[in-house]
């Protein structure tokens, strides 16, 4: 035999096992799939969870009566339940 011969079959056998691998490239492409589903997934996930904060922060305020609402949101500054992102200043008046 010829050592070109031997050498474009050792690098067949060398491919081959290469692409079989467990660690090879078919894996490498199978573990890429998995991961962009995952990744698709995820992001329908977090778009689900955002819809359902909105409908959650609709729900609160249809539950409540517009006047017991109102009536209670002064009770509800004294105690400091506040909700998300929302600031507010508890003001006495100075009677020096």
């Amino acid at each position: 035999m010829d050592k070109n011969n031997i050498l474009y079959m050792l690098l067949a056998i060398f491919s081959i096992i290469i692409f079989f691998h467990p660690k090879g490239v078919i894996s490498l492409m199978n573990n890429q799939n998995e991961l962009l589903k995952q990744e698709k997934e995820i992001k329908g996930l977090k778009e689900e969870i955002k819809s359902l904060e909105k409908k959650i922060n609709l729900l609160k305020y249809e539950n409540y009566e517009p006047n017991n609402f109102k009536k209670l949101e002064p009770y509800f500054r004294k105690k400091g339940i506040v909700e998300k992102n929302e600031e507010y200043y508890n003001l006495q008046e100075n009677n020096n």
